[in-house]
């Protein structure tokens, strides 16, 4: 069972969201039919646990606060 986020929302913001949602389903499921990028995002979150033992230093390591708040101000359209 795939998973379809365009049945969700119709604004592209969420659409993103829920793409990125499903691959990260599919990857914490190990159900890598639920997007074929979930596969990659499993294989990246294992090596990454191999390189680092604690959640929260690899989260830090792969995705710093700056990261975020770029994402988020693409998301709403706000600006610096």
């Amino acid at each position: 069972m795939a998973c379809n986020p365009a049945a969700h929302h119709d604004q592209a913001g969420w659409l993103v969201l829920d793409r990125l949602a499903c691959m990260a389903r599919g990857a914490d499921t190990h159900r890598l039919d639920f997007a074929a990028q979930s596969a990659g995002l499993l294989a990246f979150s294992l090596g990454r646990s191999q390189l680092q033992a604690a959640d929260h230093a690899i989260l830090a390591a792969a995705m710093p606060l700056e990261t975020h708040s770029s994402i988020l101000s693409t998301m709403t359209g706000a600006t610096k």
